[in-house]
């Protein structure tokens, strides 16, 4: 995946839940190319996955 789209992905890292779908809107970033970045964040220990929602802390954008 390219480096350019985790760049853009930092917007989406917002406090609290987000899903998808929110996600993509946040970094403009196709749903399919942002649910492959948001699973990526997760293996990397950035954020959790509840349900359908993808939580991040306030300082996992340091971590990103």
């Amino acid at each position: 995946m390219h480096l350019k789209f985790f760049i853009q992905g930092i917007d989406g890292i917002i406090p609290g839940g987000v899903s998808v779908k929110d996600y993509s809107t946040a970094t403009k970033i196709e749903q399919s190319t942002a649910k492959k970045i948001l699973d990526e964040l997760m293996e990397n220990g950035i954020g959790i996955k509840l349900d359908n929602l993808f939580n991040f802390d306030s300082s996992d954008k340091l971590k990103y």
